[in-house]
């Protein structure tokens, strides 16, 4: 292995296509960032609730990133591997060129086309061929509603494609896929890890209409001269797979087994390693592959999390930092313990695992005319760790005893939630020093397919990823007792209000 920064083909380019916006970052042969770059992007809201993405900001974005990124440093780019956003799709031609807006993962439009896979071919026998309990947010169900209701250009489509593969033909002209991201279609074989013939066709779906299924780190092709060009490196260059955002980001903090990996980002995924597909008798936790090992995932979620304290900070405090926030609760006496009595039900945008209770909208329970914006805040962060909570408690049971817990994302920023999450979940919470992980797994996969290094070799992924990398957080034991009550009045308060207890 090459350790010299300066070296031709030594430096790793990670591109994450996010929700919201796009990251791009270098990384020498020691994952150490060199170079970063990040462009926003909005959501396109349209009638009906229905929830879409111009693709064009994707390849603008990916393009505007990648040249800042990499001034300077072009000439020693020796792969490149990518993260994106998960289940948001978009209908391309035979040329790449996409036919309409994407549809995002946000969108629910397919609610009737969900319910007509139900119909046909029942929720428990979706749930164990593909992992996953049937839901519109999946990309099967919105290709049902595509072609009922976009009949033509449903004809005219090539592939559909998710953000992470239209971005891949893009940089090297294959159309194809990933494991993980094929998984949260509803039309994977989770066993098989294939695309699910008999459910394809029982929807009434072309298998031709959806790209190759490849692994993470595989090497897709070479970079293009046009896209080099746009981005300010040279052709040639290896294009690796990575993976679904979530994936990426768990096995770029270090995710292995006997750890929980928790990203803080607008919702957040809780995620376990197992060493085989679990599927829950009770359809509790989607099940996926991992992007590296022969591994597979159980992956929560919680609809809203750094979301909820972003509507509160431009609601309720508006002009407020994130960091002024943690100062309010961080300023009080009772330090995170501010909020009191007071909940928060964090349902923002739906519901939750592992008990997907129906019914959306979220809030507080127990103002007060002596409720503080302090004490809000505090209880927004208590109600995502809640979820968080139990989440680890239907893994553990599965077989995956959790000795720490490592926090990502916007969210692990904070000086106060990671405090709280280590207190409600009673285990060690560690926060890498580096946000950036999505981008950091998918150079992880780029740099071993480019054998820039090799993660088979014993300890090279430790090395790469190491505790040296991270700051811990130890769970304060008083603050455990006072969350341990809070967190049965809260279960009851969530079957009270959600599912009708």
């Amino acid at each position: 292995m090459n350790d010299s920064l300066g070296n031709p083909g030594n430096l790793l380019l990670g591109i994450d296509i996010g929700t919201t916006g796009c990251k791009s970052v270098v990384f020498d042969a020691n994952m150490n960032i060199a170079a970063e770059s990040f462009r926003e992007y909005g959501l396109i809201h349209c009638n009906g609730g229905f929830i879409e993405q111009d693709p064009g900001e994707w390849k603008e974005a990916v393009a505007s990133t990648v040249r800042e990124a990499v001034s300077g440093c072009g000439g020693s780019v020796g792969a490149i591997g990518i993260s994106s956003q998960g289940i948001t799709f978009v209908p391309v031609d035979e040329n790449g060129r996409a036919l309409g807006n994407a549809i995002t993962w946000l969108d629910q439009r397919a609610c009737e086309e969900c319910g007509e896979m139900v119909r046909g071919l029942g929720a428990r026998d979706i749930f164990h061929s593909t992992g996953k309990r049937p839901d519109a947010v999946y990309i099967l169900p919105k290709l049902m509603w595509f072609k009922k209701n976009k009949p033509l250009v449903y004809e005219k489509t090539h592939k559909f494609l998710t953000a992470h593969d239209y971005i891949l033909y893009m940089l090297c002209g294959r159309f194809a896929t990933e494991h993980s991201l094929a998984a949260g279609s509803l039309a994977y074989d989770i066993h098989r890890m294939e695309w699910s013939r008999e459910i394809l066709e029982a929807c009434k779906i072309s298998m031709e209409k959806l790209p190759e299924i490849l692994p993470s780190g595989t090497v897709a092709g070479v970079l293009g001269e046009e896209p080099a060009g746009s981005m300010g490196l040279n052709p040639g260059i290896p294009v690796s797979t990575g993976g679904q955002d979530q994936k990426c980001a768990a096995f770029g903090a270090g995710l292995s087994n006997g750890g929980i990996a928790v990203s803080l980002g607008t919702s957040a995924a809780i995620t376990a390693v197992f060493d085989r597909p679990v599927l829950m008798e009770d359809m509790g936790i989607p099940c996926f592959p991992y992007i590296y090992g022969g591994k597979w995932v159980l992956e929560g979620f919680c609809s809203n999390a750094g979301g909820a304290l972003k509507w509160f900070r431009d609601n309720v405090v508006p002009g407020k930092s994130y960091s002024g926030i943690d100062r309010d609760i961080g300023n009080d006496p009772a330090g995170a313990l501010v909020s009191g009595g007071l909940l928060f039900m964090p349902n923002m945008s739906g519901t939750s695992t592992p008990e997907w209770y129906g019914g959306g909208g979220g809030g507080f329970i127990g103002l007060t005319l002596d409720s503080t914006p302090a004490q809000m805040a505090a209880s927004i962060m208590e109600g995502v760790a809640f979820i968080i909570r139990g989440n680890i408690l239907k893994m553990e049971a599965c077989g995956s005893p959790v000795k720490e817990i490592l926090v990502f994302g916007g969210g692990a920023g904070s000086n106060i939630w990671p405090e709280v999450i280590a207190s409600v979940a009673g285990r060690t919470v560690m926060v890498p020093r580096t946000k950036e992980t999505a981008c950091a797994g998918a150079a992880l996969m780029a740099g071993n397919s480019a054998g820039i290094f090799s993660l088979d070799e014993e300890g090279e992924y430790e090395r790469l990823t190491g505790r040296e990398r991270f700051s811990a957080v130890e769970p304060d034991m008083d603050a455990r007792k006072f969350y341990d009550a809070k967190y049965m009045r809260f279960r009851d308060m969530q079957a009270r209000i959600y599912g009708g207890g």
